[in-house]
Order: C-alpha cells, then structure tokens, then sequence
C-alpha cells in the first residue's frame, strides 16, 4: 500500500511480486471488467483491471511503459485532476505527458475515440479481421494504354532535350539508343550510372553549360565499331562547302607515292628510273589538247 500524489492506491501483486496485477482503491469493485468504453463511463469509481488500463492508455497513443508506470499510480476518479504539474514526476518527457494528458481527458469524460492506424499501435493491438482493408492479389500497376493520355507527357519530356540539344537531337538520340540495345536489361541497371559518368558533360555545378561528345557515347558500346563508322565518329571526315552531307574524303589512288629529288642544273636528266615515262608539256598553239582520260 502507498499514497500517490492523487490519493491512497493500493496495489496487489502477485506471488513473484514482479508485476501489479489489479488496481484496487477503497471502492466496491465491478461483478465484471467493463468491455467498451461506454462501460467505462460510469460509475468512475469503478475499479478496473491492469489490463483493462493498458488497454485504454495504450489505445490512445500512451506508450506502453507509459502505461504501465501509471496504472500503477492513478485511479479513474482522480482523472479530472491530473495536471501537467502532478503529471511531471511521473512521465519526464513533455511530448509523451502531453498525449497522456489527452488521452486521460478523453478516459475521464466518456469521449468516444476513434482509433487510426500508426506503426506503434498495430504492435500494441492488432486490426479486427472484419476491418482488415482488402489488398491487391497482384503486382499490376495499371499501365495508362491510353495514346491521347500519353502523348502530352511524351512530348513535354522530349522537349525538354529538344531544348538543350536543338538541331543535333537526333545524333544524341541515336548514339543513347545504340548503346541502350547493345545491352541487356540486367546490363543497363547494373552499368548505366558508371557508362553515364563516362560521357556526361564535365561541369561543377548544376545547371552549367557544357558539351556532349557523341563519340564518347559510342565509346561505352558493348561491341566495338566497324572501323569506317569510328573514323566518322572520331571526326575524321571532311564537310564539303556548300553541301549538307558529309562525305568521307578518300585518296584517289592507293599506291605509295614516290618522292624524287630532282637536281636543278640537270632538270628532268637526274631522272634514273628509265622506265619512267612523262609527258611533254602539250602545245596548245599548233595541236588540239586532250585531257587525259580518267
């Protein structure tokens, strides 16, 4: 027995004297524990059950050794007169004496309460099978197949490249496609963040300019490149003036190329291959010239 800031409590424990088994106060107990909270209500010098305290406390959100550290000291006729001050010595914590004050104001007043889901309560008291909420038996996520739907939002995030590339969409297009099929799925989950980091821009801070090279791109292809399409990616090509197209500048012929010196007293006599054969300047003034044939 002991008297408690709200009055005389008397508190019976079991035979291992470990836990408190009832609260008991100088009343005339109940013939039954009361089961809802209208029971509750009345009479309010009702005694009640450890059980039945945990259970209301801890169905309004009071921790559960919150709980049990009041049950031991607080009866249900001297709720109305539990303050902050009273309350201070026994729950520290002000966020946790503040959801135990609300929550005895509600048990001391009858107030209905209506319980929501938290993470904290479904351990403390599980959902009735009858409230359980119905869950999906499948992974579907209910893919939009609409075409009107999804063409907007395919063209705002096209745009959005279209605005930072312009003309040369495209060529970023096509190279990012070429090496997202020479990849399995697996692959591109696994490597895409290592091959992104390899080709983006080099900038410092977001929102820098900067400058994209395709053939970089092309550099992380799981297959290599046929030698004329890496020429043309490397830039090894010539733009010709006034055309569109680029067309790949090749030698006329591919024989090597012989380089004589030629003395400038003796001219053309220094000359030593004898199976050397060149032309004579053409007289235009007396014979019709011929261009050579190609």
């Amino acid at each position: 027995a002991g008297f408690s800031a709200l009055g005389p409590t008397f508190v019976r424990y079991n035979s291992y004297g470990s836990e408190a088994d009832e609260l008991l106060h100088n009343t005339v107990p109940m013939s039954s524990p009361p089961s809802s909270p209208a029971e509750l209500a009345a009479p309010a010098t009702a005694v009640l059950p450890l059980q039945e305290w945990l259970k209301l406390l801890s169905s309004r959100g009071v921790d559960m050794r919150v709980s049990m550290a009041l049950a031991a000291k607080i009866t249900r006729e001297r709720l109305s007169l539990l303050d902050g001050k009273k309350l201070t010595p026994i729950v520290p914590d002000k966020e946790q004496r503040k959801t135990v004050l609300n929550a005895i104001k509600g048990i001391a007043s009858g107030q209905a309460f209506n319980k929501k889901r938290t993470r904290d309560s479904d351990l403390l008291e599980p959902l009735r099978p009858g409230a359980e909420e119905p869950l999906p038996q499948s992974l579907e996520f209910h893919d939009i197949l609409d075409p009107e739907a999804l063409i907007p939002i395919s063209i705002t995030a096209y745009l959005y490249i279209t605005r930072a590339f312009k003309d040369y969409t495209a060529h970023v297009m096509g190279a990012l496609r070429l090496l997202a099929e020479s990849y399995t799925p697996d692959e591109l989950n696994r490597l895409g963040s290592h091959m992104y980091n390899e080709f983006k821009p080099d900038v410092v801070e977001w929102g820098q300019r900067g400058i994209l090279e395709c053939a970089k791109i092309l550099d992380q292809l799981k297959a290599p490149l046929p030698d004329e399409v890496e020429a043309m990616a490397r830039g090894e090509e010539a733009d010709l003036a006034g055309s569109e197209e680029k067309a790949l500048i090749k030698p006329i012929s591919t024989a090597p190329i012989e380089v004589v010196e030629i003395d400038a007293e003796t001219g053309l006599d220094g000359l030593t291959d004898p199976g050397s054969k060149l032309s004579e300047p053409p007289d235009l003034e007396n014979e019709e010239y011929e261009p050579p044939s190609k």
